[in-house]
């Protein structure tokens, strides 16, 4: 709860700075974000138990919007490497990947509003101790993906908070972000 305070927090900043405007510039653009992963993963061998913990998480992207309205972005996401307990034993989970999307921009005073759907490519593996016994289960899943987002544009310089949602190793792991994007052209 507290990290949806901060986010809300900084981007109600963004929002009532003098600077920030809904310019659409259209080009190439860059960013990286930080934020916090709700990590999922079900184990499918032993109990059908399932791991979900919070951790720090960050993503790197590069996009192009072409018109005002759309775009498109791709990125990699590295939701951390958690620790927790599954079926009452010691695990951890690795996860990461890349996503591609379409982006859907309402451009509105002072800010953009956005939504975006495609497709991620999510590798995971869970480490579980069993009975004394360590277990490693890898799993890659591509399938839908989709998000919404905030940004503030202060000229080449866009701030965003936003969310995004995946499926991978059986479950929904997502991910509340606040970054910046550069724009080049």
């Amino acid at each position: 709860m507290r990290h949806y305070l901060i986010l809300g927090a900084i981007a109600a900043f963004a929002l009532c700075s003098p600077a920030a405007q809904a310019d659409d510039t259209i080009g190439l653009y860059a960013g990286a974000a930080v934020g916090q992963a709700s990590v999922q993963a079900s184990d499918s061998h032993f109990s059908g138990d399932s791991f979900k913990e919070n951790h720090s998480a960050f993503k790197v992207m590069v996009g192009v919007r072409p018109l005002p309205f759309v775009g498109g972005e791709i990125e990699y996401i590295h939701f951390g490497h958690p620790n927790g307990d599954l079926d009452n034993q010691p695990a951890d989970v690795n996860m990461r990947g890349a996503a591609g999307f379409a982006v859907f921009y309402l451009p509105i005073p002072v800010v953009n509003l956005y939504g975006k759907i495609g497709l991620a490519r999510m590798q995971s593996t869970l480490h579980e101790t069993n009975n004394g016994d360590l277990f490693r289960f890898d799993r890659t899943n591509t399938d839908i993906a989709g998000g919404v987002g905030l940004q503030a544009k202060f000229g080449p310089l866009a701030i965003r908070a936003e969310g995004e949602v995946f499926t991978a190793a059986g479950a929904h792991p997502r991910l509340l972000s606040l970054g910046a994007t550069w724009t080049f052209l």
